[in-house]
């Protein structure tokens, strides 16, 4: 017995991440987690560019 909050990004790669608290737990600390898990994965990791030899 719990509660659960579920954040997923319904493009491709498709994180989930899924926040389980006690019936007791303060929900508004469970909506800041889902809201740093949305931040996590609006950022771009992957960086275009060239190698210093010239290939992509």
């Amino acid at each position: 017995m719990g509660v659960s909050m579920e954040a997923e990004e319904l493009e491709d790669g498709g994180y989930q991440f899924t926040i389980h608290g006690e019936l007791d737990v303060d929900q508004g600390q469970l909506l800041e987690l889902i809201a740093k898990a949305e931040r996590g994965m609006a950022e771009i990791y992957i960086q275009k560019g060239e190698f210093p030899n010239g290939q992509c």
